[in-house]
């Protein structure tokens, strides 16, 4: 069948028609893809040429349609993420700035001053801690003292218990711990610096437990080996040689010394008779003792004379 040209004209009219139809069916779809866009330029000119070619580049059901809805996926926005994972509980923060007057237990508390006790105590917010056997805990301080401590307490704040006691460190109820006195010794049995033997060998003890070297001793107080030390008695005094309590001319002038008591004139008889401070003699048979010497009737005459 022969076209005329009116009929051709109107066949380009279609052509472009069905391809303004397939440009807004693209653009319902969202933004072409690339290679789209060149198919259609490509149909459209297509159409231009032969009505055919222009039907057969139409956009067909589950065709570029399709195409387009997968390529707007794509190209539009990411996908939101899921929220983030919520934090990991790690308990309650105890610290110096929530704990100024407390310590912090392994569990995040806070231990005040008022409720702890020598097996926690500790301050500004610091780990809890024991004090050390015998030890208190005073406004979060370890101390040393009372009825805690059997012993006495050191320096440093601890206890330090009575059978580790020493001469250089000795006490008792929680006392500060003390250095004896030379020539004395620590009882570890009840935390006291005592005078004894072993500590004073060379001297007597006084009644407050210290230790009088012989050297130092006197007629009111003498003695040796760490003994007890005691007043020497009338017409003795006090050898700080051995501490002893002797008797000689210089203590008992005025009598005679049996052994080392003085036998003073008043109380002598013939049987014990002398002066000076020599040695006590009996007088001979029938004599009687006077003023230290040995008479005979009338004649007197000193212990020993004929």
């Amino acid at each position: 069948m022969r076209i005329g040209r009116a009929g051709w004209t109107l066949l380009v009219v279609l052509a472009a028609a069905a391809g303004c139809a397939q440009v807004l069916s693209l653009d319902s779809y969202g933004p072409a893809p690339a290679h789209d866009g060149g198919q259609g330029s490509s149909a459209s000119s297509s159409g231009s040429s032969s009505g055919s070619s222009g039907s057969s580049s139409g956009v067909q059901p589950g065709d570029d349609g399709g195409d387009a809805t997968v390529g707007n996926d794509s190209e539009g926005p990411d996908v939101t993420p899921g929220q983030d994972a919520p934090p990991v509980e790690t308990g309650p923060v105890c610290d110096q700035s929530n704990c100024p007057t407390g310590c912090c237990t392994t569990g995040g508390q806070c231990v005040a001053y008022a409720s702890q006790s020598s097996a926690a105590c500790g301050t500004a917010g610091a780990a809890c801690a024991p004090c050390a056997a015998g030890g208190t805990c005073s406004m979060g301080m370890c101390t040393c003292g009372g009825t805690s401590c059997n012993g006495c307490c050191t320096a440093g704040g601890t206890c330090e218990p009575l059978a580790s006691e020493s001469t250089g460190s000795c006490g008792a109820g929680g006392t500060a711990c003390a250095a004896c006195a030379t020539g004395q010794t620590c009882d570890t049995q009840s935390g006291q610096c005592v005078c004894n033997a072993g500590s004073c060998p060379n001297g007597c003890c006084t009644a407050g437990g210290t230790c009088l070297a012989a050297a130092n001793e006197s007629t009111s107080a003498c003695g040796a080996g760490g003994a007890a030390c005691v007043a020497c008695a009338p017409g003795q005094e006090c050898d700080t040689a051995t501490g002893q309590c002797v008797c000689n001319p210089t203590s008992c002038a005025a009598g005679c010394c049996n052994g080392q008591t003085c036998v003073l004139q008043g109380s002598q008889t013939a049987t014990e008779c002398g002066n000076g401070g020599g040695a006590c003699a009996a007088c001979p048979g029938g004599d009687t003792c006077k003023a230290g010497q040995c008479c005979h009737g009338m004649m007197c005459m000193g212990v020993g004379g004929g």
